[in-house]
C-alpha cells in the first residue's frame, strides 16, 4: 500500500474518476504513478503533479469540457 506523507500531499493527485485518469493520462506528460486499491468500494488513481506545469489547468480543462479529447 502507498501512503502519501503530510510532506507529499502537494506532489501527488488523486482522482476516482476513470474518465479524468484517462484524459490525464492522454493530455498530461504526469503519468499514472500508481492505483490505490486501499479503499474497498473505489479505487484511485494517483499522479505526480510536479511533472508537468500545467497538470492544474488539464485538470480545469477536463471539468469545462475544453479539452482536446473527449474521454
Amino acid at each position: 500500500m502507498f501512503n502519501i506523507s503530510m510532506n507529499n500531499q502537494n506532489k501527488y493527485y488523486k482522482t476516482s474518476s476513470l474518465s479524468l485518469a484517462s484524459a490525464i493520462q492522454a493530455t498530461s506528460t504526469s503519468k499514472l504513478e500508481f492505483i490505490d486499491f486501499s479503499n474497498p468500494s473505489r479505487a484511485e488513481f494517483v499522479f505526480d503533479r510536479t511533472k508537468d506545469a500545467s497538470f492544474d489547468a488539464i485538470i480545469a480543462s477536463f471539468w469545462t469540457k475544453n479539452l482536446p479529447i473527449d474521454a
